[in-house]
């Protein structure tokens, strides 16, 4: 095992710990956890840094890697000593060296954190490289907005624990003043920067798609995968806990789905993958809105507190289900499931023309043409038994 590969999966059991204590922490200071928004944050962040670990062993010379395993170590080391800072303060109420490290740490790691998963991954994904030398200037611009933002936090005046560890430290390197030089417009300037370096990033990604071959394409639609299944939640907002779930699938998705597209594994599933997950997210949002619909309607022209108003529409949005899903399966495949729906209308055409077709020859011809454009073989044959023996009638 190469030291590449030992510092990586070294940053696995520095992040298992950290969580563990800070599991322990918060309980021990009676804070409320929220069960899904900690488990997702908690996991997500761990699985950045197992297949930013696994990227390094099997993709060295993609950086990646070496990114992933940098947000897990930084969102652990970060959280890790804030946690501690809060329950010294706590317990004690006086803080120790590595209290102040903690709270020290906490008032400026975000910032290098948010650049490197918002900022640099893009620029980078999929093969750890920029398009071109010109886009190192939004990575430099990003660079020294980051060292000016991080700086300003590093060296205040006050180091603060925020909601709910509320309590203030001295900083022992902070500089008297430096208030006033935040609220000017250096400040600005430099989370100016990080917009600059998140636009671009995005940027990077839409010419990436433009440009890139086949396979590249694939790549980035793997990314776009946890995105889609957050969006299709963001309606749901009434209901905490669907949201909450599609934010935990969306978190831990995203380092699953960035593992599969560095590694090139079954890559091309992703189509049918969206395309399932945005028919569904639309069905779903639909018939919940017709659902609620009937409900308010059907209570305002029934007396009372009627159950007939419930019952009816649940048996409505049961009858739509599968019409709708079949409409908005159709829509959401002309657009990212694009060669499924093709072959669909190429197999359909063929079999409408096999019920009519007479010519033996011209029915051959438009076999090998509908093999083709479905599948994609490497090769084609025919092959014909009326009577006798098979024979090869042709190949391509």
């Amino acid at each position: 095992m190469t030291w590449r590969k030992v510092v990586a999966w070294l940053a696995v059991p520095i992040y298992l710990l950290s969580q563990l204590w800070t599991f322990y922490a918060d309980r021990s200071m009676g804070i409320p956890i929220d069960l899904i928004e900690s488990t997702a944050v908690g996991l997500g962040f761990l699985v950045y840094t197992v297949v930013g670990a696994f990227l390094v062993g099997r993709r060295p010379d993609n950086i990646v890697g070496w990114i992933m395993v940098a947000i897990g170590t930084t969102a652990a080391v970060g959280a890790g000593l804030e946690t501690y800072a809060a329950w010294v303060m706590d317990r004690r109420g006086v803080p120790d060296p590595i209290a102040i490290l903690g709270v020290w740490l906490n008032s400026w790691y975000w910032f290098p954190l948010l650049a490197l998963f918002l900022v640099y991954l893009p620029l980078v994904f999929p093969d750890g490289r920029l398009l071109s030398p010109r886009w190192r200037i939004p990575a430099v611009t990003t660079a020294l907005g980051v060292i000016v933002t991080a700086g300003m936090g590093a060296l205040t005046e006050t180091l603060e624990g925020q909601d709910p560890h509320v309590y203030s430290i001295p900083n022992p390197i902070g500089i008297d003043g430096l208030r006033g030089v935040e609220e000017s417009g250096v400040f600005v300037a430099a989370g100016g920067a990080l917009v600059f370096g998140l636009l671009c990033g995005l940027a990077s990604l839409v010419v990436r798609y433009r440009r890139g071959t086949p396979r590249e394409r694939q790549q980035l639609k793997w990314l776009l995968l946890p995105v889609v299944v957050m969006a299709v939640t963001i309606p749901f907002e009434a209901v905490p806990v669907v949201s909450e779930v599609g934010f935990a699938v969306g978190l831990i998705g995203m380092p699953l789905a960035i593992g599969v597209a560095v590694l090139r594994y079954r890559l091309y599933d992703i189509d049918r993958l969206v395309s399932r997950t945005v028919a569904y997210g639309v069905v779903t949002a639909s018939l919940v809105v017709v659902y609620l619909g009937l409900v308010f309607i059907l209570r305002r022209l029934l007396p009372g507190e009627s159950p007939l108003a419930v019952a009816a529409s649940t048996l409505a949005v049961a009858a739509l289900f599968n019409p709708v899903r079949r409409r908005v399966q159709a829509l959401v495949d002309r657009r990212f499931n694009r060669s499924r729906y093709d072959a669909e209308r190429i197999v359909a055409s063929f079999s409408s023309r096999l019920r009519e077709e007479t010519e033996l020859a011209g029915l051959m011809d438009h076999l090998r043409w509908v093999a083709l454009e479905t599948t994609q073989p490497s090769s084609f044959s025919i092959w014909l038994r009326p009577d006798g023996p098979p024979r090869n009638s042709g190949g391509a």
